[in-house]
């Protein structure tokens, strides 16, 4: 048993004006009765002249 999933956000500060989306992709196995769980996140930040991208965490959970 296992399955992925893929959702896209696109959120505006109003603070700074910058334009950053967020990509988070997370999948589940599950393998001898052990749940594991993969979480990356993204964020795109976009100011106009320059797009960077910075992956914000990522991390295995085993439970």
């Amino acid at each position: 048993m296992s399955a992925s999933f893929l959702s896209t956000a696109i959120y505006k500060s109003k603070s700074n004006g910058f334009l950053y989306s967020v990509d988070d992709s997370y999948s589940f196995s599950v393998f001898n009765d052990f749940i594991i769980v993969d979480i990356q996140l993204k964020i795109r930040f976009n100011t106009g002249s320059c797009d960077k991208q910075v992956i914000v965490s990522f991390f295995k959970l085993v439970l």
